[in-house]
């Protein structure tokens, strides 16, 4: 009896030691599609967005810099698509960054500029989303739906015009989510 009560002990110890381990996805290390500037990320939005269990999965492999937007050269997730946007890790630990470092033209629908729209499903993951002096970081868009995880900073943001200041970080349109 006693040795069975040492192995028992023995088996519990190990499940709960492997049930310690953080649990890593298979999605988001393989399949991934690597970008590294503005027309990869945009290229890469272009595919099917998966599904809300099977995303497309794209991983920022540079900081990626934007100079300059109107509503045609943001890029965009489109509705009905599922996408992860995440960061590779640098190697000093940190993670990329998609930034708006130039002027963007305001915007002709709804006065909305941003350094990403969103129609469809987003989900940034360990990533900086920076609207340095310009415009919003993220707009979601009628029908879009965004999540932010652990390690994601959206900062930055100045009013487009004088009579624009709301929602400079995420701005949320009506009947987003």
């Amino acid at each position: 009896m006693k040795k069975h009560v040492q192995l028992l002990s023995i088996i519990i110890s190990f499940v709960l030691i492997v049930a310690s381990f953080p649990a890593f996805s298979a999605a988001g290390e393989e399949g991934a599609l690597e970008v590294a500037t503005l027309d990869e990320l945009k290229a890469a939005l272009e595919h099917e967005g998966g599904d809300a269990s099977d995303p497309l999965i794209i991983r920022l492999t540079a900081d990626i810099e934007q100079t300059g937007t109107t509503d045609t050269t943001v890029p965009s997730v489109k509705a009905g698509s599922y996408v992860v946007i995440e960061s590779a890790k640098k190697a000093d630990g940190g993670s990329y960054s998609l930034i708006q470092s130039g002027k963007q033209v305001q915007s002709k629908i709804y006065n909305r500029t941003a350094v990403i729209k969103v129609y469809g499903h987003l989900t940034l993951k360990d990533i900086t989303i920076d609207a340095a002096s310009s415009g919003r970081a993220v707009s979601v868009e009628p029908g879009g739906y965004l999540t932010l995880e652990s390690g994601t900073l959206i900062t930055g943001g100045t009013p487009v015009s004088a009579n624009i200041k709301q929602g400079l970080g995420v701005y949320v349109a009506a009947y987003a989510q």
